[in-house]
């Protein structure tokens, strides 16, 4: 056979064996690099999140290696956790920041966050490669009163402290140290050099359910730091609420300090009279004049403001008129204008509860506070109408407290956090008595899940009445989800008054306005009659709860 016939003939076949060589080839090489970006890819971790704060965060992370390929982009994105637990770039509800490019640590803070939500967040790490996640980082927000945050300066409740640094508090344990809510990890009241108050959580000593500090005697305790304000950009003055229940509305302390700002204070004088007072020496106000008020022993809201240049007021369970109203020039309250001292001493002292700071004019028979303290929230400013609404809504909610609705207008109205209208005074004019209300607001860490009317004729609540409102084990669904009642003051007595409904022979002439605003969980309502009606009389089963559409029971529109 002539050969070069043969290798004519077998030519084609070897170069099909090499083309198909060389493409497996091309394959291999192709696997083998994916292979090796797989192997080399830039690696990287989330940094836990620091400097945490109620609308900001410090977010970063760390590339340890790019893998071969250099990192063109880097940064965080995160999300609120319940819309999405796993953010990544261009999910849905995930914000991404950018930090840089390249290998290294990486941070930023970050700023217009939810106030009192959970996010999620991881590091990201962008290259030729493709894009790396770091793994998965959670934090909360700090929670504000009212929804408010800005220029906070202190927060301290005793039903969350925490009290006693790490350790649970119980009822009628001392109080050693109470830790600042605005400021967590770092400034904290502590009973060191004074006899310590007693914390109170049982049925007979708390408000509304809710827990207290007992300033019963010569006690209290000073601050480890000082609230000021420079009277410079947002500082422009003071504005302080506080949760007070005297005990002795004849008590012989004549002047009885809830607190002591150097030179910045409100008290008691006997109970039935209070002011305050800003350094005279400097602009300030104090004339000697006592403003009277009815409130005795109540469970009380109090709000101090003091405002740079024009006046310091007091106004009691959200009034619109202020009890007390001077004018001062006072321009700021630093440390040019009060003594401070981390010890009682001779015209100087810390920032005390319950007594005065100077040693040299405390009298322990009369400049000591006798009763129950709850809360104490201050700013470094003077708040707006609805901020000052959306703390007093809370702060109402939470201790049982009607706001006062003389002038109309928003004057007595509850908010939520957000603020969301809960309670329209104006709208509920003739039900806006003994108010109280339930419900969950995350934002300003409100879980209210049982409240009495004052009269004690009717009690609210969530799963199970307990004795106190942190030992009641009932769940709300809703965040913002708030249910406020409030009655006609009519008797716990039976009337015929307008019954316009089905086999009903008579009805309680107390009647209740319900407002429900995003709640979805089923409530109970305990009710204790007058005297004059036996309960041996009342046949349960003939029991109805009547829903009117007028109010008065009288259109037509009652339904059982």
């Amino acid at each position: 056979m002539n050969p070069f016939f043969r290798f004519s003939v077998l030519l084609p076949v070897f170069k099909t064996f090499f083309k198909a060589r060389k493409t497996f080839i091309s394959c291999l090489i192709i696997l083998l690099s994916l292979i090796c970006m797989g192997s080399y890819a830039q690696t990287l971790i989330t940094t836990a999140p620091s400097a945490i704060t109620s609308t900001s965060a410090t977010l970063g992370g760390d590339v340890t290696s790019d893998g071969g390929s250099s990192v063109t982009e880097r940064g965080v994105v995160y999300s609120i956790t319940s819309v999405n637990n796993d953010p990544e770039i261009a999910a849905a509800g995930v914000t991404k920041v950018v930090i840089g490019s390249g290998t290294g640590i990486f941070s930023q803070s970050v700023t217009g966050l939810a106030i009192g939500t959970s996010y999620t967040v991881k590091a990201f790490a962008i290259s030729a490669l493709g894009t790396s996640y770091g793994a998965i980082q959670t934090f909360e927000t700090l929670p504000a009163p009212g929804g408010v945050a800005s220029e906070i300066a202190l927060w301290i409740k005793s039903d969350a402290g925490p009290l006693n640094s790490s350790n649970p508090t119980t009822d009628n344990q001392t109080v050693t140290t109470w830790t600042d809510q605005a400021n967590p990890g770092g400034d904290t009241f502590t009973s060191s050099g004074y006899t310590a108050p007693t914390f109170k959580d049982n049925a007979t000593d708390n408000i509304n359910f809710n827990s207290v500090v007992d300033f019963a005697g010569n006690v209290g305790m000073k601050y480890t730091a000082s609230v000021f304000s420079t009277g410079v950009g947002a500082e422009d003055g003071l504005t302080w609420f506080a949760i007070v229940k005297p005990d002795d509305a004849a008590s012989s302390a004549t002047d009885q300090f809830v607190f002591d700002n150097l030179l910045n204070w409100v008290l008691l004088k006997k109970v039935e009279f209070i002011f305050g007072y800003t350094p005279t020496a400097h602009g300030g106000a104090f004339d000697g004049r006592s403003f009277p008020h009815s409130n005795a022993t109540a469970t009380t809201l109090a709000r101090f403001t003091v405002d740079f240049g024009a006046t310091q007021t007091i106004n009691l369970n959200a009034a619109a008129t202020p009890i007390s109203n001077l004018p001062i020039t006072l321009t700021k309250l630093t440390s040019s204008e009060v003594s401070f001292n981390a010890n009682s001493g001779a015209n100087r002292g810390p920032f005390t509860l319950g007594r005065l700071a100077q040693s040299n004019f405390f009298n322990a028979s009369t400049r000591s506070y006798q009763g129950k303290l709850a809360e104490l929230i201050g700013f470094r400013r003077v708040l707006s109408a609805t901020e000052v609404n959306q703390i007093e809504s809370y702060l109402a909610i939470k201790y049982g407290i009607t706001k006062d609705n003389t002038g109309g207008g928003t004057a007595g109205d509850y908010v939520a956090s957000d603020n969301t209208s809960l309670w329209d005074a104006d709208q509920s004019a003739g039900f806006h008595n003994q108010v109280i209300g339930i419900g969950r607001d995350d934002a300003q860490q409100l879980t209210q899940k049982q409240s009495q009317a004052l009269d004690q004729s009717v009690v609210l609540y969530a799963g199970t009445l307990a004795a106190t409102n942190s030992v009641n084990v009932g769940t709300f669904t809703n965040d913002k989800g708030l249910v406020l009642i409030g009655n006609n003051t009519g008797a716990m007595l039976t009337t015929t008054d307008g019954i316009v409904a089905s086999g009903a022979a008579s009805r309680l002439a107390r009647a209740w306005k319900v407002t429900k605003t995003n709640f979805a969980d089923a409530i109970s309502m305990d009710f204790k009659l007058d005297a004059g009606i036996n309960p041996a009389n009342v046949t349960a089963s003939r029991i109805q709860l009547l829903v009117d559409t007028d109010g008065a029971f009288t259109n037509g529109g009652t339904s059982a």
